[in-house]
């Protein structure tokens, strides 16, 4: 399955499908970061993570947890006092140890913030935000929550 999801010589909604059942066999295995990658493969057509189910409640926290680790690891990077840091410490910021992108990470991380103050839950999005590090991203959650909160 892993394999026909990776295949680019296939059409795009059978590798979608396919990395969206890998993604359901990982989560079996309990393997929630290999899991993610996959349902990040699949697509928002398989993977809604609005929907509150152990499966996706798990990839959102193995989402969450790789996001904030790689904030923190980027963040330790530019900091070039603290020892080890700098910008040729580590590899270069892009993709992870299991193959998902910043990118994909910090996109779902902001839709899961969007939701949290959509839906009123500011303490969770602030949470999320004050743990990741993303100050422009409290701002905003803040000045959303209005004086009362």
């Amino acid at each position: 399955l892993e394999a026909i999801s990776e295949d680019l010589d296939l059409p795009l909604p059978m590798r979608q499908t396919a990395a969206a059942v890998a993604s359901r066999v990982f989560f079996h295995l309990e393997e929630p970061s290999q899991a993610l990658r996959l349902a990040l493969e699949a697509g928002e057509q398989h993977f809604d993570p609005q929907t509150k189910t152990p499966y996706v409640e798990s990839l959102i926290t193995a989402a969450l947890d790789a996001y904030i680790q790689e904030r923190k690891r980027l963040l330790q990077d530019e900091d070039p006092i603290k020892e080890g840091g700098g910008a040729n410490s580590g590899k270069a910021s892009g993709t992870n140890e299991i193959g998902i992108s910043m990118e994909q990470l910090q996109g779902m991380v902001y839709r899961l913030l969007d939701a949290c103050c959509e839906e009123g839950r500011y303490d969770h999005a602030l949470g999320i935000a004050l743990e990741a590090q993303e100050t422009d991203k409290l701002n905003g959650i803040l000045m959303a929550s209005g004086p009362d909160t």
